[in-house]
Order: C-alpha cells, then structure tokens, then sequence
C-alpha cells in the first residue's frame, strides 16, 4: 500500500475510534541521556461529543481521552525503562484534549513508534519489529553524541504489489470522499535538546528542536494538484518519498536513515 494511503487510513481509524485529530509526541533529552516524553492528544468539540455519546454522556463532560491506567500502559510502547509521571487537561485552538509526561533515564532504551502496518488497529502493548520503530543510540561525553536511528520503507514483493495495487485504488476513492475530515488533522514528532547542540546533519532544526515528523494535511487535501500527485503514489525507495513530499509546507519526514546529533 503506498505510503500517502497507509499514513492516511491510520489517521482515518484514529477518528473513527478516539477522535483524535491532532497528535504531538516531543522526547526533550538531557546530555546525560535522561529525559522526558510529552505526548499531546487533542480533539474537536464534536469529536468528542460523539463518542460520549456512546457512553450516555452527551455533554461531553465526562470524557476522558486516556484514563490513568490507560498512560501507564502507554509508557511501556515506549520503553521497559520509561515511566508514566503525569497528566493535564488542555485546550488549544477550540480542541480538548491531554498532555501526558513520561520519563526516562537512558534514551538508547525507548523507542517512537514510526507509521507502520502493525500502527492501524494493533495492539498497543505488541512489540514492534525494529526496522518499524525510531531507535536510539547514545554515548555519554563533552559533548554527547546522539544517533537517531529512523525505520526502513518495507519493501513489497511482487505478489503483495499486485495485491495492493487494488486495495490503493478503494482507499483512494475513500480518501476523496474524506478530504474535509482528514484536512484538519495534525502529527508530529519532535527532539528537543536540552542544552546546546554543537552539530547534527538532521533535515529540519529550528535551534534546539530537530523535527523528525511533521503532517499537516490541510496543504495535501485542500490543493487539487498535491492531492493527484499524492494520492496515486507507491514510492518504494527514500529517494522516491523525498520527491514526492518536497516543497509541501507542513509536510517534514527526516528520510536519512540515522541522524547524528552532538550536543552539550
């Protein structure tokens, strides 16, 4: 399945089943290896009226996006080493939702989940394949150095081309009748060094922050040409993804295989 229509029926499944609509995930590292991960969740008014709805609660008073028992679990997807620490109610831009903060004390023992198959309607508390997580490698100095370490594009073989080849032309048709849905909705994934970077060969920095995903699809669904070029398209090398994202604004995936980041 390419890789417009993987990222996109996951997004889709994320409304239909939590109403997520914009998702953040920030690992903020210190130079000793230690950190934190803030995992905001936000979503509209309406989503989350629907599905309180489903509970009897029409108000949407009582809602809760994750309950507490739900983030404790969440911190071991990222790591055996990471605890869940707290959680706050937010709101931002007309959205509800929730900030999440978890800990850990070596980055080279979490990991992010990248947008694979296992993704859509798989378990959350399943182990992920490496080459479908974003991996850390660390070594302590003056400075330190961090290496990112970013999935691989899963090659498809023959059969399974073939195969998808007919599932991309349904979800195709399914993405144009669901544009206006899946233009509201934000993803990213971000490094914050909590220090001062010296050098790193990362794609997309601003200061101390290194983006490692970022989608805001508004700029695919609501420009005509972008969505054609997108919504067809089966890149099968690195090469091939970064033609096709290039020059989009809010579309920024770090395609290098390992980024390297030294820092103080």
């Amino acid at each position: 399945m390419n890789t417009f229509i993987k990222i996109s029926a996951f997004l889709f499944l994320s409304i239909a089943f939590s109403g997520c609509l914009d998702m953040t995930t920030k690992v903020i590292l210190k130079p000793d290896g230690s950190g934190t991960i803030e995992e905001t969740t936000l979503m509209s008014e309406e989503a989350i009226k629907m599905l309180s709805s489903f509970s009897g609660d029409s108000t949407g008073q009582a809602f809760e996006i994750f309950s507490q028992e739900e983030l404790i679990k969440k911190a071991a997807t990222f790591g055996k080493d990471v605890k869940f620490v707290s959680s706050e109610k937010i709101e931002r831009n007309g959205m509800k939702g929730i900030k999440a903060i978890f800990v850990f004390n070596d980055v080279s023992k979490i990991n992010l989940e990248g947008y694979s198959d296992n993704e859509m309607g798989g378990n959350d508390e399943e182990e992920k394949p490496d080459d479908e997580t974003i991996k850390f490698a660390f070594e302590k100095g003056s400075p330190s150095t961090l290496e990112i370490i970013m999935p691989k594009p899963k090659e498809s073989s023959e059969a399974e081309e073939q195969e998808n080849a007919s599932v991309d032309s349904s979800a195709a048709q399914m993405m144009e009748g669901l544009k206006n849905m899946l233009s509201k909705i934000k993803m990213a994934v971000y490094f914050e060094i909590d220090g001062k970077i010296i050098d790193t060969d990362a794609s997309y920095r601003d200061g101390n922050e290194i983006t490692l995903v970022k989608l805001d699809f508004k700029n695919i669904f609501n420009d005509p040409k972008v969505f054609e070029k997108f919504k067809y398209a089966s890149p099968k090398t690195l090469t091939e993804i970064e033609e096709l994202v290039k020059d989009i604004p809010g579309i920024e995936i770090e395609l290098k295989e390992k980024v390297f980041v030294k820092f103080e």
